[in-house]
């Protein structure tokens, strides 16, 4: 594997048809609303230093940042650094790691010098944690306070008639959408336990336990006084400085050790064929760790070698026959670019030696997304770019590389020619480690440059979507919900050719990874297991973001795909719910792109429950899953084509879209009635949909 790391502006500057493959889309499907222009910026920046801004607010003193860390940024629990000082302070919460890391931050900003220290936590102590609550209304008003700091201001127009119209009916809306989120949680939450019941399962009630890496780990800070080192464990509320709640294991550090901070390592690997069979080669790799990732953008895309020579790159130079593609990665200000292509042979010979020989012809590339948390969990997700062979193909046995179809070139415009469209289509990664904040929403890019990091503005929507579930729907069960690892989105805007020669380009959001902890709220005893409400609440936002709830005449057509969405039908067409465990059942037909995945976490010991056969929604057989660990409680949820969610619009059909954006920051506390909300939120959201409604709203004057 070789790979080259550059400048994003250089990179950039030498492949400026990088979007290409869109802008065509655009063009070819009559596309009228304008793209974001290179010169664009959003309307109000980021603050350049929350966390200065926030040590000047509390005068730099001492203090008075450690009780601001210690009682006004909630304790949640998980294993290790995951958010970061700005997501934890964006927040208002985070683990005794992440309330370190801030405090330090904090203090650093003050002039004070301090070190970390991690100890273990006596039963006394780890009993103090596992008993932490929850207040609900203290929740509530923190999280409305953050999703309202998500979205910049902008400057006050006129609204447009069709602005003003979904102003009027904001509250219509908001109503709408507030009972459907919480009759599809609950009548979700009661299938899946109702069906494990009925298999003998039932699964853990009460609080969870406290992470092994929290007790074993526990992290605090010593600060500089005079020629001393004072303690500053600002884990609990009341905390006291000059004692800690845990006792020390080693020497006192400078800086936290990667291995106990989230790692996200993310790999792009081609596959090609090699003589008789098929050979993998990774393409792109890439470690990252997920506290620095607040607002970071990720994308994913092809090149064409000629569009790269100019920057001096080493690349495999691809010849007659064919057409060649260099896959990036670009990580803010980074583009990660490999040094060997993707070869797609037209059928007429590839490197002149004649029309049989496919040696190195690409077959296959996939992302491959890697989540290690620290104490040792590793969990890797799949996702094809591109794959000519199939799953099913693949399923069924040996390939014979002579039986795959050359590829067809198409013209997007006159001035990008013989273009393969899978590999134009642009990909973007959206990483959430705690409460969606203004960093994710509107802090992106500000540079000018965000025509591709536009394209991630969807994920942090749905992130948004579920925050708001969890600070209401959640809340009102009795359980407080967090991220305890890295939860991922990949956003992909795809090109195709279809079966009649017609070009079609669609917007998918997949779910890759999804975690949650739960804390009981102080107020309320949970009704129903934690972890399945946790699942269940992130996919009610899932459904929420592909148009469900609305009044009938704003809904989406075709109807969004999802596992819930399926079981509903199946109870609709009267098809009985199956639970699957141990090994796959012979009598039922998986898709093959489902096998691998459900095949995984059967053997891993988790439950599957689905329709006893395919039910049919738009005129197709379909199939998904709720996958439950019933050790844990822990609820996903899977479809038949592998995907953990897929929400999908047609580009050509839903262009209305974007002339008629409402904005909500909080489902079910009180609607905004102003305009300036309506206005913040489009101009924070270039290339917005109807599908990129987040949820709720601002508190409304009396």
């Amino acid at each position: 594997m070789g790979q080259a790391v550059i400048g994003r502006r250089t990179f950039l500057g030498a492949t400026a048809g990088a979007l290409a493959g869109v802008a065509g889309a655009q063009r070819v499907l009559g596309r009228t609303t304008r793209p974001p222009a290179a010169t664009d910026v959003l309307p109000t920046q980021v603050a350049a230093d929350p966390i200065a801004d926030q040590a000047r607010a509390l005068f730099l003193d001492q203090d008075a940042i450690f009780r601001f860390v210690a009682d006004e940024v909630a304790y949640e629990p998980y294993a290790g650094a995951l958010r970061g000082p700005r997501v934890t302070l964006a927040g208002r919460a985070g683990n005794a790691a992440d309330k370190a890391l801030l405090l330090a931050a904090l203090l650093d900003a003050a002039l004070v010098r301090t070190r970390f220290v991690v100890g273990t936590l006596d039963d006394a102590a780890a009993a103090s944690l596992t008993g932490t609550t929850v207040d609900p209304e203290a929740a509530r008003a923190r999280a409305q306070a953050v999703a309202a700091a998500a979205v910049p201001d902008a400057a006050s127009e006129q609204p447009s008639p069709e602005i003003q119209a979904m102003i009027d009916r904001l509250p219509e809306i908001d109503a709408a959408v507030t009972a459907w989120a919480a009759a599809t949680t609950d009548a979700s939450v009661r299938t899946i336990v109702d069906a494990l019941a009925g298999a003998g399962i039932q699964l853990p009630t009460g609080a969870a336990a406290l992470p092994e890496q929290e007790r074993t780990h526990h992290v605090w800070v010593q600060a500089e006084v005079g020629a001393d080192w004072v303690d500053l464990d600002a884990t609990l509320v009341g905390a006291t400085p000059g004692t800690t709640i845990a006792t020390a294991t080693g020497e006192p550090l400078d800086t936290l050790p990667d291995d106990l901070r989230h790692r996200i390592d993310i790999a792009i690997v081609g596959e090609r064929i090699a003589g008789d069979g098929l050979e993998q080669e990774t393409l792109i790799e890439h470690t990252l760790f997920a506290d620095e990732l607040s607002g970071v953008p990720l994308s994913i895309g092809h090149a064409k070698p000629e569009g790269l020579q100019g920057l001096g790159l080493s690349l495999e130079q691809l010849v007659t026959g064919g057409v060649s593609y260099v896959p990036w990665l670009q990580v803010d200000q980074t583009s990660i670019i490999a040094e060997t292509g993707l070869l797609l042979g037209t059928g007429e010979g590839l490197f002149d030696t004649g029309p049989g020989d496919r040696d190195g012809e690409a077959t296959a590339e996939w992302l491959d997304v890697t989540i290690a948390a620290p104490g040792g969990r590793v969990t890797t997700t799949r996702r094809a770019l591109l794959d000519r062979i199939g799953a099913a193909a693949r399923l069924a046995g040996p390939i014979d590389p002579t039986t795959i179809p050359s590829v067809e070139l198409v013209d997007l415009s006159p001035d990008e020619r013989q273009e393969y469209p899978p590999l134009r289509s642009l990909h973007s990664l959206t990483i959430a480690t705690g409460a969606t904040a203004q960093p994710s929403m509107a802090g992106m890019r500000t540079d000018g440059e965000r025509a591709i990091t536009a394209l991630g503005l969807p994920g942090p929507r749905y992130h948004l979507a579920r925050d708001s579930i969890n600070a209401t729907v959640s809340l009102d069960r009795g359980v407080a919900i967090h991220l305890d690892a890295p939860n991922v989105v990949l956003r992909s805007d795809l090109l195709a050719v279809q079966p009649d020669g017609t070009l079609s380009a669609s917007a998918v959001l997949d779910l890759l990874h999804r975690s949650f902890g739960t804390l009981p709220t102080s107020t309320s005893s949970a009704a129903v297991p934690a972890g399945v409400l946790a699942g269940v609440t992130s996919h009610v936002a899932e459904r929420l973001r592909g148009g469900e709830g609305l009044p009938t005449d704003l809904a989406f057509a075709p109807p969004t795909i999802s596992a819930g969405a399926i079981l509903d039908r199946a109870a609709v067409e009267g098809i009985g719910l199956r639970v699957i465990q141990g090994s796959l059942p012979t009598d039922l037909a998986v898709p093959a792109e489902a096998v691998g995945a459900l095949t995984e976490a059967l053997a891993a010991g988790w439950v599957a429950i689905g329709p006893e056969r395919p039910v049919t929604i738009d005129d197709s057989p379909r199939l998904g899953w709720w996958l439950v660990d019933p050790a844990t409680g822990a609820t996903v949820d899977l479809l038949d084509d592998g995907r953990g969610a897929v929400l999908a619009e047609n580009v050509a059909l839903m262009m209305w879209g974007f002339n008629i954006m409402a904005f909500f920051t909080l489902l079910g506390v009180c609607l905004a009635s102003t305009f300036f909300a309506i206005q913040r939120f489009m101009a924070a959201s270039p290339g917005a949909s109807a599908l990129d409604i987040p949820i709720g709203a601002f508190a409304c004057p009396a």
